[in-house]
């Protein structure tokens, strides 16, 4: 699918001048808004943005999207999934 929008050609230029790739961007965007509304899980948002599990966290993160857990609620939540 291809989605595509319009902005000014003066702003373009500005973001290509500061390097961003405008593509890129805005499919990470609109890929991580859909993971916010529980649309997308995280497995189908790493293989879109055709990242590892790592990458897709510190994306994530990097956009305020990540988990930031204490370390007693991950060690917890590592308990939970221990079989008995």
């Amino acid at each position: 699918m291809k989605i595509s929008l319009e902005i000014s050609h003066d702003i373009e230029q500005q973001l290509r001048t500061e390097g961003a790739d405008l593509n890129r961007e805005a499919k990470e965007v609109y890929l991580m808004e859909q993971y916010r509304q529980a649309k997308l899980s995280h497995r189908q948002l790493q293989e879109a943005l055709g990242l590892s599990f790592d990458a897709t966290e510190q994306l994530l993160k990097k956009r305020g999207l990540g988990q930031n857990l204490e370390i007693e609620e991950f060690e917890a939540g590592r308990d939970l999934l221990t079989p008995y």
